[in-house]
């Protein structure tokens, strides 16, 4: 293997792909895109709950001091007295209160006198269900409180995984892995439109004639495009705050980011036909590998056919080790999967660019 060819061909691409004003605007702009985005966000959750309630009284008071209890518990809740059903209502629908109570003159009464009463609650339609939830919880306590019959029973909770219910993730925080594989994807353009334009006019094959070995030129687009993409990554990632903690994990995710754009851009250079059909396939790849990381950012949203995407174990080991702290133990699978889908695409990339040639 000879190093030095090697060497000279990295640097002919990389003069080539800064030459090109229109992807290093583009590498400049998406830079400065995903920090400014990440910044312009929030750092924290606003998790106060706002809660109506119809009519004040002794069932309002009561109904206070267990909120205080849950907000002492970490649990925020703001509460809102109002003077009609009518109001309480158009408040709900206005999305002004999340929430809202109708409760009975009469509640502490028939409590005490062990009748059922009937609490109203108001919400919107497109309220999640664990709101309603919640609020039932929350009046079935109230009931507690106001007729002073605890229930006599013993609650022995566990929490099975990292308990995020005092330290919840921001969306910004969520967003890293979508940040991740959208720069890596950023090479995928650069690669594909290089290598597309070089066996359109025929670059690769003289290069092929020369001394230089065929193993030697795929080594040396594979060694660049690698290089372009991870020290982008990193850039960003670092900007990001993600490589605060397990930052080995994180530079290993991304490397192997690397390697699979890598392999895309060559299975994408071997199957467009001239440059413009490359930024298109180009385009929907970055589309379909965008999909993963939505899933960390609205949990639920997808299910298990999302893991024949191979970003998604790219997604999942950044987001455990940067937001949740993950070691090695609890991320050495998706970055095995991922190594194996590596192998698989940038060895079919490789066969597909020879039969190019031939």
């Amino acid at each position: 293997m000879r190093w030095q060819a090697i060497r000279a061909l990295m640097r002919k691409d990389l003069r080539l792909f800064f030459r090109n004003r229109f992807f290093a605007f583009i590498t400049v702009l998406s830079l400065g895109a995903f920090i400014g985005i990440y910044f312009a966000l929030p750092p924290t959750l606003d998790e106060t709950l706002s809660m109506g309630v119809y009519p004040p009284g002794a069932t309002v008071e009561g109904l206070r001091s267990l909120i205080q209890a849950e907000e002492a518990e970490g649990q925020a809740l703001d509460l809102h007295i109002f003077e009609s059903d009518a109001a309480l209502r158009q408040a709900v629908l206005d999305d002004d209160v999340m929430a809202g109570l109708v409760l009975p003159e009469d509640l502490q009464a028939a409590l005490m006198a062990g009748e059922g009463p009937t609490v109203g609650l108001y919400m919107r339609a497109d309220a999640p269900a664990e709101m309603r939830d919640m609020m039932v919880g929350l009046v079935e306590g109230l009931s507690l409180v106001l007729s002073g019959r605890p229930l006599e029973i013993e609650v022995r909770a566990e929490t099975l995984g990292p308990d995020l219910a005092g330290d919840p993730i921001p969306h910004r925080d969520r967003m890293r892995p979508l940040f991740a594989v959208m720069i890596l994807m950023m090479e995928v353009f650069g690669l594909s439109s290089l290598l597309s334009e070089e066996l359109v006019t025929g670059t690769l094959r003289a290069l092929v004639t020369t001394p230089l070995r065929m193993g030697e030129l795929f080594l040396a687009k594979g060694l660049t495009s690698v290089f372009m993409a991870l020290s982008q990554a990193l850039i960003v990632m670092w900007a990001l705050g993600a490589l605060g903690q397990q930052p080995l994990i994180i530079l290993v995710a991304l490397l192997l980011g690397s390697i699979l754009v890598t392999g895309i851009g060559f299975l994408l250079a071997a199957s467009g036909r001239d440059m413009l059909s490359v930024t298109g396939l180009a385009t929907l790849a970055l589309l379909i590998l965008s999909i993963p990381p939505l899933g960390v950012l609205f949990p639920g949203l997808f299910t298990a056919w999302v893991r024949a995407i191979p970003s998604h174990y790219l997604a999942v080991a950044i987001h455990q080790a940067a937001n949740l702290g993950a070691g090695w133990a609890q991320v050495w699978q998706p970055l095995l999967i991922l190594l194996g889908f590596n192998i698989v695409i940038v060895g079919a990339g490789v066969v597909v660019l020879k039969r190019r040639f031939a």
